[in-house]
């Protein structure tokens, strides 16, 4: 399944809709959200989101998986991508969107977002001071922070 392109998956009657995302970061100055899909848009449907069907399922797992600090970003074609938590930290707008793409007339019923939340003590340490380091970490998890 791997070595076969996303949209080949699609006559499987078995198989669900899939889509992964990730981040292209070398189209003009601002990230963009970029859906690996393994079904078409109807003729005249257009996404708000870049992406296409034509993928492998392994450059689509590899290109929304290349989280900097982690892996290394993906060449693909004459995009760069990385991580789609960059700019869809919880992509469930992104996911609505994609239904009302496929199936304008039927409401949405349920979804359910499977995130990766952790555990805060309460503990507090008693330091006078942050590093730096801190600090930009703090920045960071505030950006991304999708629980609270």
């Amino acid at each position: 399944m791997g070595s076969s392109l996303m949209i080949e998956t699609a006559r499987n009657p078995t198989c669900p809709k899939v889509a992964a995302v990730s981040t292209v970061v070398n189209r003009g100055i601002t990230p963009k959200a970029f859906v690996f899909r393994n079904y078409g848009h109807f003729p005249g449907v257009n996404s708000h989101y870049l992406g296409g069907c034509q993928y492998k399922m392994w450059q689509a797992i590899r290109a929304s998986s290349a989280a900097p600090g982690y892996f290394a970003e993906y060449a693909l074609g004459n995009d760069l991508h990385q991580d789609g938590g960059l700019v869809l930290n919880n992509p469930s707008a992104l996911a609505m969107h994609e239904c009302k793409c496929l199936w304008p007339d039927v409401p949405l019923e349920c979804i359910v977002s499977l995130g990766t939340g952790r555990y805060e003590s309460d503990v507090r340490n008693t330091m006078t001071y942050t590093s730096l380091k801190t600090k930009l970490s703090n920045v960071i998890s505030s950006a991304t922070d999708t629980e609270g």
